[in-house]
């Protein structure tokens, strides 16, 4: 009869921790480049519109990405909503380091034997949307591109891994706390 109580208080324990090692496990084998992916990034921020609008564009600048357009309304409520979207930001170029730094920040680019990248691009767009007085949901996507110059001649797109994209949001969290002290 102890043999049996020990066995299921053991049986018990391993029910119990099951769940957690399991979830452990799968999110080990998510290499650390992609950890970050999402086909877009929804955030909230407790602040006003002007100031979510301006550290966004405030970012844009930093990067330097210019912006290519920005639109903005308000509802009969007294609530905005906007949207901005960049130029393509050039983020690596020269055909000596663009394939590393390329592969370093996508997802899904294609291979390409006897490739020369002569750049790399990302566009950015953003999606603003007052929920209530000083509470801004935004959500950002991105289109990344880079230029294969010898054996295609063209421009091709894939999917970041969320790298940049994580940076990005950091840097506005930053400057939007910043923006209200």
């Amino acid at each position: 009869m102890k043999k049996f109580a020990v066995l299921m208080s053991a049986l018990c324990m391993l029910l119990c921790i099951a769940p957690q090692l399991m979830a452990q496990d799968a999110g080990d084998d998510i290499p650390e480049r992609l950890k970050y992916f999402k086909e877009k990034y929804i955030e909230t921020y407790k602040a006003p519109f002007d100031v979510v609008w301006n550290a966004i564009k405030e970012n844009l600048a930093a990067l330097p990405a210019n912006v290519a357009t920005e639109k903005y309304s308000q509802n009969d409520e007294g609530l905005y909503k906007g949207m901005i979207r960049s130029d393509n930001y050039v983020f690596t170029e020269g055909s000596d380091t663009t394939y590393r730094t390329l592969q370093k920040y996508q997802y899904d680019m294609k291979f390409i034997p006897g490739s020369v990248w002569e750049n790399g691009r990302l566009e950015y767009k953003f999606i603003l949307k007052e929920i209530e007085p000083e509470v801004v949901e935004m959500t950002m996507t991105t289109k990344m591109s880079g230029h294969e110059s010898h054996v295609t001649s063209i421009v091709h797109f894939f999917k970041s891994n969320g790298l940049l994209e994580k940076d990005f949001l950091d840097k506005l969290a930053v400057r939007i706390k910043a923006a209200q002290e």
